[in-house]
């Protein structure tokens, strides 16, 4: 499955300069519902992915919109913290290797939990706005592999009545899935 990128870039802001704008924030969460689908499609290839992209839609479900003359809240600024403290979790099971996963790591472990009337400085919307980028090159690592092919095979042991066996067999394109192989073998009767 191939993945068209539909992420917002976020802009870079710098405090006592930009005026915060509706897109600031309503861009991210439109991020979210996006990278939510992306969670949902690796559920069948990453079973292990299932609870924690639950958890991450119950978050995002509780993230709104704003307009103009909207107040930003820590609850908004803390929903956007737990997201990605869950697609973290998401990312170690999917890409657990991958040099980008340990840079996000870092970046996002400079964003404090807001408590309101706490002062919302710019450096924290531009770490989400290096974040999305560092996720999107994770979800550009994370292929799904292409459907199963059906081949069938002969069984030549002239003992028994002639039959056909079904075999699965995957062409991957890239390095092995995070899953068991199966090895199939043959019993020529011998």
């Amino acid at each position: 499955m191939f993945f068209i990128s539909l992420m917002k870039k976020l802009r870079k802001v710098t405090d006592l300069v930009d005026v915060f704008e509706p897109e600031d924030h309503n861009d991210h969460v439109d991020n979210w519902k996006e990278q939510l689908e992306k969670n949902k499609q690796w559920i069948s290839w990453y079973r292990d992915i299932e609870n924690c992209v639950q958890e991450l839609e119950q978050i995002i479900n509780k993230m709104r919109y704003v307009k103009n003359g909207d107040y930003y809240s820590a609850e908004d600024h803390n929903l956007f913290v737990s997201a990605w403290e869950k697609e973290i979790e998401i990312d170690e099971k999917i890409a657990p290797n991958a040099p980008v996963l340990l840079k996000l790591k870092q970046l996002l472990s400079q964003l404090p939990r807001l408590a309101p009337g706490d002062f919302y400085f710019a450096m924290y919307h531009n770490i989400f706005a290096d974040a999305w980028i560092l996720q999107e090159q994770i979800n550009a690592l994370t292929k799904l592999p292409p459907s199963m092919n059906l081949i069938f095979s002969e069984d030549w042991d002239y003992t028994k009545s002639p039959s056909m066996n079904l075999i699965f067999s995957e062409d991957w394109g890239y390095p092995a899935p995070p899953s068991m192989n199966l090895i199939f073998s043959e019993d020529w009767g011998e």
